[in-house]
């Protein structure tokens, strides 16, 4: 068996893992008591406030639930999918009955507070199980695609969940203002384009609107210090978000879990070393969650480009996803 072979054996067998019963009872007792428990009403308020703020929002809203989606039950949530979606990948995961319930678990560490930001939210596979396991209180959740975005909103509304999940449709980049976004058959391959490849005319982009995090976090009205835990998946545009998000990094209680894939940072114009600069700027430590490749799980900002020599362009372990955080 070679080793892509093996990585893909491995990677089987931890999904497998996911979905033992008593894991399943306890997340949907969580999600049945808090949408029916105290904290209902401040849900409500708090949607009541968020239609006002986010306009994106209002317009999902009313527009309803998406006739070009199909609706599948995992865990006893209801999960609108985009139907343009195709059958492999993180859609394929869902159809089987996955949620990342484990990988939360990997993450409780740094990954807990009042309010978290979900930057490249998808339809909600981490916003949703992060509010109802009482990981954090709220999230804010943001996609920028706009068949995701619809199944986004439409799976905080149809499971209850609306105050606890906070949307918004657009990208968070260096700059405010517009970009190009390049759509793909996988639900979660969608990404932003560098101004060089937008010039090249493709026939499978949009525009979407793009804020630095900063600014969002003003326009949006949304108080930093209420954010506690930032996850970030863009597929590349990782260090792009960071560029414009310095009023939230120097606040050092934030966490943030960040995807760290050479090829896809590439991609956006971005050499890994770059990436590793921002880290070492703004954080003191890290946790590599790849465990299984990662000599120490545990290490100082300034050990990354050791630590992750393993990450291979063309190998089994191309990414890996990194927890990073201010000692102070």
């Amino acid at each position: 068996m070679d080793s892509k072979t093996l990585h893909r054996e491995l990677q089987r067998a931890k999904r497998a893992q996911l979905s033992d019963q008593p894991l399943r009872q306890t997340f949907r007792a969580r999600h049945q008591a808090l949408i029916s428990g105290r904290r209902a009403a401040e849900a409500r308020s708090a949607d009541s406030i968020w239609l006002d703020v986010c306009p994106a929002y209002r317009s999902a809203r009313e527009a309803g639930a998406p006739d070009d989606a199909d609706v599948i039950e995992v865990h006893g949530l209801t999960i609108f999918l985009p139907r343009t979606a195709d059958a492999s990948g993180h859609a394929k995961r869902l159809r089987e009955g996955w949620l990342p319930l484990r990988e939360m678990l990997s993450q409780r560490e740094l990954g807990l507070g009042p309010a978290m930001i979900d930057i490249g939210a998808n339809v909600g596979t981490t916003s949703i199980p992060r509010v109802i396991a009482g990981d954090v209180q709220r999230v804010y959740a943001i996609e920028p695609e706009p068949a995701n975005y619809r199944c986004l909103v439409q799976n905080i509304v149809a499971n209850g969940l609306a105050g606890f999940v906070l949307p918004d449709s657009c990208a968070i980049s260096n700059r405010s203002g517009e970009a190009l976004l390049r759509q793909a058959s996988g639900l979660g391959a969608h990404r932003i384009l560098t101004e060089k490849a937008a010039r090249r005319g493709r026939p499978d982009t949009i525009p979407v609107p793009t804020w630095t995090l900063d600014d969002w976090l003003r326009e949006r009205q949304v108080d930093p210090e209420e954010i506690w835990f930032v996850k970030v998946d863009t597929q590349g545009w990782e260090s792009h978000v960071l560029a414009g998000a310095g009023r939230l990094l120097a606040c050092r209680h934030v966490a943030w879990a960040l995807e760290v894939s050479p090829k896809h940072l590439s991609a956006a114009g971005t050499p890994v070393s770059e990436l590793l600069r921002q880290l070492r700027q703004h954080f003191t430590h890290a946790i590599d969650l790849r465990a299984e490749y990662a000599k120490s799980r545990v290490v100082s900002v300034d050990e990354l480009p050791e630590v992750l020599g393993y990450l291979d362009h063309e190998g089994p372990s191309t990414y890996t996803n990194l927890l990073l955080y201010h000692e102070s």
